[in-house]
């Protein structure tokens, strides 16, 4: 089972690709600092768009956690998450079952 959390971001007017790129890896240096090393990061830098997954373990964490863990990384690199309760954020668990079958959550 994987978590996948997609993210649309708001930048500052004039900011830059390489502006977003490392505000980006500024929020992955925040989750490691507190210790969640297993998430991935694919992005649009165009788009303004990322998607932090965390891939299916024996002993996957909770959507909770992860999300508690994001909304964390994202405040201490200085992004506001006003609204984050809001039906927009998108969340998708995956998981094989043993014949095959790809199920989504």
């Amino acid at each position: 089972m994987d978590i996948n959390v997609e993210l649309t971001f708001v930048s500052p007017e004039g900011s830059t690709d390489e502006d977003f790129e490392a505000f980006l890896e500024c929020v992955i240096e925040e989750l490691e600092n507190i210790g969640r090393d297993d998430v991935e990061l694919s992005a649009s830098l165009a788009n303004r768009s990322a998607i932090f997954t965390v891939f299916g373990t024996e002993e996957l964490p909770s959507v909770d956690s992860v999300l508690a863990d994001l909304r964390t990384a994202l405040h201490a690199a200085n992004c506001h998450t006003a609204g984050w309760e809001d039906a927009r954020l998108k969340l998708a668990a995956e998981t094989e079952i043993a014949d095959g079958q790809l199920l989504s959550a």
